[in-house]
Order: structure tokens, then C-alpha cells, then sequence
């Protein structure tokens, strides 16, 4: 897993094809404000640095959930399927899709547990701003869940910040 990331982070550094990138910092809210049923209402913050090209994107991202000593690392790819099944573009509005892999590490006890598993995202975004450096975007999250033999869906709100390398 570790050569994939460093693979994915050399290929988008060095892409000539690439349209753009973006870092992105969000929170899951439902967490924040109600908890679920293994835990109290928590911050559970995700972060994310995207290398996207015309109709697609990929990258890496982290995840921290501190109240039941979960981080979630791994790589991601989407593709923007509203441009490809519509002739209409919605300018600066984007509907994503796609899926990640990652490694979930747990602490528990007196030890760490790791769990590889996987994820599909549907993501909704709207870019904004001077040149559009700016984006808000709602992503479902529909996550093998291995340590509990379950899946779990959880909606994030990200903030994107658009760049060029």
C-alpha cells in the first residue's frame, strides 16, 4: 500500500495532463452534533490532497476520529459522472463518483490493529470564488467496515481550496 501512495504521489506531481489541484479539509456533521451508536457527539475530520484531470481525479486522503481511536489513510479516485452521461454542463457544479482503498488503523487496549477495506463515494460540488479557487462539497461515504463485519455510511462537508502546480 505504501509504494501505491508513493506511485500515485510521483505520477501526480509530475503529470503534464492534469487540469488541476486541490486540498480539502471536512468535517463529518452527524457525528459532530448527534454521535452514532458506538459513540458521543465528536469531531471526525477528513483531509484530502486531489491531482484532477478532465473528466476524473484522484489522491490521497486521511481521516481522524480521536473519540474511538480510528485514523483512515488511503487512495481515492473519481470520475465527474455528470459530464460523462449529460451533453449539458452545469457550469461550476461537478456530481462525482467513485471509490477509495484504504487501511483503517485502530487502537485498542494495549495494541494497534490495521484493516485494509474500501469505500464508494458520491460526491456533490460546487466551485467558486475569483477563478473558481474555492469549492464546497458534500460527499456519501459507503465504507466496509471490517473491525465490525458491517458497512457504514457517513456524509462529509468538505472545504476545497483549488490550485496549480
Amino acid at each position: 500500500m505504501k509504494n501505491l501512495i508513493i506511485l500515485l504521489l510521483m505520477y501526480g506531481l509530475t503529470s503534464f495532463s492534469q487540469t488541476g489541484n486541490s486540498i480539502s479539509l471536512g468535517i463529518d456533521p452527524s457525528n459532530a452534533l448527534f454521535g452514532s451508536d458506538v459513540n458521543v457527539p465528536a469531531l471526525d475530520i477528513q483531509a484530502k490532497l486531489t491531482f484532477r484531470e478532465e473528466y476524473s481525479e484522484y489522491g490521497l486522503f486521511i481521516e481522524s476520529f480521536t473519540e474511538i481511536k480510528y485514523f483512515n489513510w488511503g487512495v481515492y479516485w473519481h470520475a465527474n459522472i455528470w459530464n460523462i452521461f449529460s451533453q449539458h454542463e452545469i457550469p461550476d457544479w461537478q456530481i462525482l463518483g467513485g471509490f477509495e482503498l484504504s487501511e483503517i488503523i485502530k487502537k485498542e487496549a494495549h495494541r494497534s490493529a490495521g484493516y485494509y477495506t474500501y469505500a464508494a463515494n458520491l460526491i456533490s460540488r460546487y466551485n467558486f470564488g475569483n477563478y473558481r479557487k474555492f469549492g464546497l462539497e458534500s460527499q456519501l461515504n459507503f465504507e466496509r467496515r471490517p473491525e465490525w463485519d458491517k458497512y457504514v455510511i457517513s456524509v462529509y462537508i468538505n472545504f476545497i481550496y483549488h490550485f496549480k502546480l
